[in-house]
């Protein structure tokens, strides 16, 4: 039997683990700066864009929770695109089209 409260949480739980699985994958810059030359700086856990959605700007600061903020607000944008598509979009495309 699901109650509402287990659908809650197992999708508390899901929404924590993938954003655990792509902090992991991003890796941890506390300085922005392009990953690869010729790239766009990035910082925190990879994101492009701060709060106001400027572009990061090389040689930003990053703090832990900052980094956590704009990763919840890029996987958000990122699940919105998906819904928005019906899902025909490749995960990677949307993570792309999140960090641009």
């Amino acid at each position: 039997m699901n109650s509402p409260a287990r659908v809650i949480v197992a999708s508390l739980t899901l929404s924590a683990s993938t954003l655990l699985a792509i902090a992991l994958h991003e890796g941890w810059e506390p300085v922005a700066r392009p990953p690869v030359p010729g790239d766009v700086a990035t910082g925190g856990f990879g994101t492009t864009r701060n709060e106001a959605g400027s572009p990061v700007r090389q040689g930003e600061n990053f703090t832990p929770q900052r980094g956590l903020i704009l990763l919840v607000r890029d996987a958000d944008e990122a699940a919105q695109a998906l819904d928005d598509d019906g899902g025909g979009l490749a995960l990677k495309e949307v993570l792309d089209v999140a960090h641009a």
